[in-house]
């Protein structure tokens, strides 16, 4: 049983050299059709190299599928990674749209003393010394908060 299951390694061993060692073209037709065969198509075929695959060896075949199972965890951690950059990118660039907005309501404020309210039914209120204080330093606590 030793002796047939060597042969018939011997002899698959000697069968796949022996593909490997005949040229293997490439070609592409007129329509873009890419075909493979062992002896040039056409004038534009292309000796095409063939890589091997891994053997049988279960050492090798475990090798690889850590290899694969290690890049594939890299590859999840930085689109997680890139993810999380982006959510963090657009929070920032809201908080920063928030600052410039609580800003600019302070200048408003701040500059000018007769302001108003538009309340429903179309009416004006028009704010007091101590309704436009209160809103200077509501907005100048909003302004701590949001532009850090």
């Amino acid at each position: 049983m030793k002796k047939l299951i060597q042969t018939g390694i011997l002899v698959l061993t000697l069968v796949t050299n022996s593909v490997l060692a005949a040229g293997v073209y490439r070609s592409v037709d007129a329509k873009g059709n890419v075909s493979f065969g062992d002896a040039p198509a056409d004038a534009n075929a292309a000796e095409y190299q063939v890589k091997p695959t891994p053997g049988g060896d279960p050492a090798t075949l475990e090798r690889l599928e850590r290899q694969r199972n290690g890049l594939d965890a890299r590859k999840e951690e930085r689109a997680k990674a890139s993810e999380e950059k982006a959510e963090k990118d657009k929070l920032a660039k809201e908080q920063a749209a928030q600052c410039q907005k609580a800003k600019e309501n302070l200048d408003v404020l701040a500059q000018h003393e007769r302001l108003y309210s538009d309340k429903s039914g179309g009416e004006k209120h028009y704010l007091t010394s101590g309704e436009r204080a209160a809103e200077i330093e509501k907005t100048k606590n909003v302004i701590q908060q949001v532009c850090k």
